[in-house]
């Protein structure tokens, strides 16, 4: 079950931030208040490019505005997650994936893109293709579908030629830490 982001600020319940300025550069501690370094993060923001450098106990990475932004706008960035995911140009944690995400993705493709016809054609109702499609995705933990697994080649081959090579990717845990970390800063000390 994924988490609610309610449920992960309590990661950060007891954290304080501690700030470092030089020119166009802020450094952010974001850490346990009782010293621990479990699930310390450290941002740190070039202000003048829109740059955001993020490491420490939660995996690193690198955004990019390529304009000017002050820690304040990035933090409000991370609001809008998919916006603030958007802009990372490196990141050492891969999303996770969601057996009931990909059974919605699946499910939206085929009543975007697919007509009845075509599923009987495959000799598929919705529920069916779906369920079959489903024994040939992730079986090497990375939200793909593959011939691999034990579904009908001609399902697999279905989704491969409409270009859908995967579904059922949501953002880990640690990508949302990151966002819920920026907002919290910025709740709680703002300017």
């Amino acid at each position: 079950m994924i988490e609610t982001d309610e449920e992960l600020r309590k990661t950060f319940k007891n954290f304080i931030a501690d700030f470092k300025h030089f020119e166009d550069w802020v450094f952010i501690e974001w850490h346990n208040a009782n010293g621990s370094s479990n699930c310390r993060v450290r941002y740190i923001v070039n202000e003048k490019e829109g740059e955001l450098h993020i490491s420490g106990d939660l995996g690193s990475a690198i955004f990019y505005w390529h304009a000017k932004n002050t820690w304040q706008d990035i933090a409000e960035y991370s609001k809008h997650f998919s916006y603030f995911k958007s802009k990372a140009g490196a990141n050492s944690d891969d999303s996770m994936t969601d057996g009931d995400v990909a059974e919605e993705d699946l499910r939206d493709f085929l009543r975007e893109y697919v007509d009845d016809e075509t599923l009987k054609k495959l000799g598929y109702t919705e529920d069916e293709f779906i369920e079959e499609a489903m024994a040939g995705w992730d079986i090497y933990g990375d939200g793909a579908f593959t011939k691999d697994g034990i579904a009908d080649e001609d399902v697999i081959d279905f989704l491969l030629d409409n270009e859908i090579y995967s579904a059922g990717k949501v953002a880990s845990y640690r990508e949302r830490l990151w966002a819920i970390g920026l907002q919290m800063i910025l709740e709680k000390y703002g300017n």
